[in-house]
């Protein structure tokens, strides 16, 4: 089954404090400090379910795409994420291009999953080139 794909909470974070908020975007949901997913169309049964899910969502974090992410970097910060596969079957390698595309940096090689590596690249910017 082909799902859509989340960064995790501490880079939700990450990028909410680089300005991602800033930005107007159709987030349909938060990601809470467990990595839960929450919607607005959540509904929870008894008190105990609503406290927990109050607790776990307390700072707001919006659920934002990898693909939100990668599109927010190179269109508002000229850092483009290249996950291409690597010199091993069904590993992956990561790429950052950056300064209107003359420089790069290659940040992972041999990646078993390509969402984590394009985690990874989006890690990087946001930590070394933003």
């Amino acid at each position: 089954m082909i799902t859509e794909d989340y960064v995790s909470f501490e880079l939700a974070k990450l990028l909410k404090e680089k300005g991602f908020n800033d930005i107007d975007c159709e987030c349909y949901g938060w990601i809470g400090i467990s990595g839960k997913h929450y919607s607005p169309d959540d509904t929870f049964y008894d008190d105990e379910e609503l406290m927990e899910a109050q607790e776990d969502r307390k700072d707001y974090i919006p659920l934002i795409t990898l693909q939100m992410a990668m599109k927010w970097l190179r269109k508002i910060h000229d850092k483009f994420i290249s996950v291409e596969p690597g010199a091993i079957f069904g590993k992956f390698d990561v790429y950052v291009y950056y300064d209107n595309y003359t420089k790069f940096k290659i940040i992972e090689r041999n990646k078993d999953d390509y969402e984590k590596a394009c985690e990874e690249g989006i890690k990087y910017c946001l930590e070394n080139l933003i």
